[in-house]
Order: structure tokens, then sequence, then C-alpha cells
């Protein structure tokens, strides 16, 4: 028999944990989770939006770099 060392949950809450702080605090804000119910945290949307916001957060910093005298 396998044994599950973690819950899915608990898994779920770590991932957003191991985010770094701002992309954690946009995530929390932006899908409205709550951390202590396990009904706002859906593996698949918390990837999606990570996944979005970095790839903003790329074109952003790119845009900026364009921008910045060298």
């Amino acid at each position: 028999m396998e044994k599950k060392v973690l819950t899915e949950y608990t898994a779920r809450v770590w991932f957003i944990y191991g985010l770094p702080l701002p992309t954690a605090s946009k995530l929390i804000w932006k899908l409205e989770i709550d951390t202590k119910d396990p009904k706002t945290v859906d593996y698949k949307k918390l990837l999606e939006q990570v996944v979005k916001q970095t790839a903003s957060n790329k074109a952003i910093q790119q845009m900026n770099a364009t921008r910045s005298p060298s």
C-alpha cells in the first residue's frame, strides 16, 4: 500500500509559500486565496496564474531594460 506523506492541500499551500513574496502576494490577492480554506487553493489555477505573472514580469523587465540608459 502506498503512503501519501503530504495531502494535496498541504503541497499546494507549500507551493504558495515557496514563491517569491511579491508573486505569492499577487497570487493570494488575485485568486482570493485563504490558505486555511482548502476550497480556495486550486493547484491548476495557482499554476496558470504563476505562469502568467512570470511572463508579465519578464515582459516588464525587458521593457524597462530598453528604456533605461545604458
